[in-house]
């Protein structure tokens, strides 16, 4: 099965246009399998520097490591997600900064993940970063922090859910192949044919909820009304750090430099020159003084 096909059959978070290049890349790369998308377990994108801990949210989000996020720097939410554990857990970490330069992802457990965040905000001072980019999922994530920092020129935003399917019919038909479901009587709407206006209706219906949800999550953790998050939140679209602003999608327009010394200040640390490794996911702490 081509990997193409696989990702088609999820549902994802992600800002539209950078799907469609991931859908254009594994279509152009035939050695790219289905098999190549099975979990694996993953490397740390954590960094700890005195009581601080940095959480890299970098590329495409998946629910696993794969070999996507291995080639193309993406994040494995279940390896985020031990992470951040394990930052909750270590009495020497106060602070948790989520950096993010993300267009989202896969759906699957950000729902989950950011409540946990939302939770633990009384426990220990936990906000984010966004350099380049913090879309769908990602700004699903890092909206369930306290406060939200961001560069001037980061875009923002993408809120809702997006499901692409793949049809092979014409394909199969003119290879003279056809496929053959018998389903049990008491599951009449157990896989739907997409082509028929009930089919879509029923899948509709799935993305609009998953959005809903999203949306809700958002106005909770940002502390305003979902009305407001429908219609001043871009509504799917993205926009650029000042006007996510002036919209409340973000807190305030800043640099990392400036966001870790307000949280690093209690050990009279200083960081200088931070930035990130976007092929290794790894996030280097450069010239960091007393």
């Amino acid at each position: 099965m081509r990997a193409s096909k696989l990702l088609a059959n999820k549902i994802f978070a992600v800002e539209a246009e950078y799907f469609k290049g991931v859908l254009e890349f594994l279509n152009s790369n035939d050695k790219y399998e289905a098999k190549d998308f099975t979990p694996d377990s993953g490397s740390s994108a954590m960094s700890v520097q005195g009581d601080t801990a940095f959480l890299s949210i970098k590329g495409a989000i998946f629910a696993y490591a794969n070999v996507f996020t291995q080639i193309c720097g993406g994040t494995s939410l279940d390896t985020l997600t031990q992470d951040f554990n394990l930052c909750l857990e270590n009495p020497n970490i106060k602070n948790i900064i989520f950096l993010s330069d993300s267009p989202g992802g896969e759906a699957k457990g950000i729902s989950e993940l950011a409540n946990s965040i939302y939770q633990a905000r009384n426990k220990k001072n936990i906000v984010s970063y966004v350099s380049g980019s913090c879309c769908s999922a990602a700004y699903w994530l890092c909206s369930a922090t306290s406060k939200i920092y961001a560069d001037k020129t980061a875009l923002i935003g993408s809120i809702g859910a997006m499901l692409s399917i793949s049809d092979d019919s014409e394909a199969l038909k003119k290879d003279g192949i056809k496929n053959i479901n018998i389903i049990s009587s008491v599951s009449p709407k157990k896989n739907e044919d997409i082509n028929t206006p009930e089919g879509l209706k029923s899948l509709q219906k799935i993305v609009d909820e998953l959005g809903l949800i999203f949306a809700t999550d958002v106005a909770k953790a940002r502390g305003i009304d979902l009305e407001k998050v429908k219609s001043d939140f871009g509504q799917g679209g993205v926009m650029l750090g000042m006007q996510a602003k002036t919209q409340g999608l973000i807190d305030e327009i800043s640099s990392l430099q400036e966001v870790a010394q307000i949280y690093m200040q209690a050990q009279n640390t200083t960081a200088k020159n931070m930035s990130f490794e976007h092929r290794s996911r790894k996030l280097k702490l450069l010239k960091l003084g007393v």
